[in-house]
């Protein structure tokens, strides 16, 4: 990058921090600016999104409960054994060697928290319930619960890389509920279901490459990473993945 092309770059992340930081100040941030501005310059630096994102997933006034985030964090699940292989082989493209197992300690907490918190069905009810509204339970726990697919280890990397722990989790507890949902749910299928929306989009962006990959018959399973890790997987460098 030339010399003038970094001072052009650098006065507009200025001008992009400025505007952001206005429209945080309020009582109320403006929302549909905010989105504006994250869509079309991007929001360009770890401080600003630290600000921005809890205020875009209407976290920004959450405060967890340091105490009930830990028994959340060690409460059993059927994942537990596969959120712990993601983990150990997580954050060493985001971070060198100093440090590493703290960041992994934090991940682990961080992504059980999250599953473990759709789980109403407890097995410490101390037979408070019978035998058939626990299956019951359990099963509606199965079926609406928040389900770990591998992948969700990548995006919670970069929320915990950008912005701690603390603030991490209510968005990533908010993700998995919303906009992750179909990739939480007991099934990939919805996930699959929605990858034929890549053929929409790369026609409009590339018409001639639609075509060819649509003769070839080849489905969009090609996708399928980017839609569960929005790109963190692919992507190794962390600000531009966030």
């Amino acid at each position: 990058m030339t010399r003038g092309k970094r001072q052009a770059s650098s006065s507009r992340d200025s001008e992009t921090t400025r505007i952001v930081n206005k429209l945080l100040s309020g009582h109320q941030a403006d929302l549909k600016q905010l989105r504006q501005i994250a869509v079309v310059r991007g929001l360009v630096n770890n401080h600003v999104r630290c600000e921005a994102w809890p205020c875009l997933l209407g976290t920004r006034n959450v405060r967890i409960d340091r105490d009930e985030y830990l028994q959340l964090s060690e409460r059993d699940h059927k994942d537990r054994g596969v959120v712990a292989c993601d983990v150990d082989r997580s954050l060493w493209h985001f971070t060198g060697p100093d440090g590493m197992e703290e960041k992994r300690a934090a991940l682990s907490r961080l992504l059980n928290a999250s599953v473990a918190s759709s789980i109403t069905a407890r097995d410490d009810d101390d037979g408070r319930i019978d035998s058939r509204m626990r299956r019951k339970a359990i099963d509606l726990d199965r079926r609406r619960g928040v389900h770990y697919y591998q992948g969700l280890h990548d995006i919670a990397s970069v929320l915990l890389m950008v912005t701690g722990e603390d603030v991490a989790f209510p968005m990533l507890q908010h993700l998995v509920k919303h906009h992750l949902r179909d990739c939480t749910r007991i099934d990939l299928t919805p996930v699959l279901e929605s990858l034929e929306f890549v053929f929409h989009l790369l026609k409009q962006a590339d018409a001639e490459l639609h075509d060819y990959i649509r003769s070839t018959g080849l489905p969009p399973h090609f996708a399928i990473s980017w839609r569960l890790t929005w790109f963190t997987h692919e992507i190794r460098n962390l600000d531009q993945c966030a």
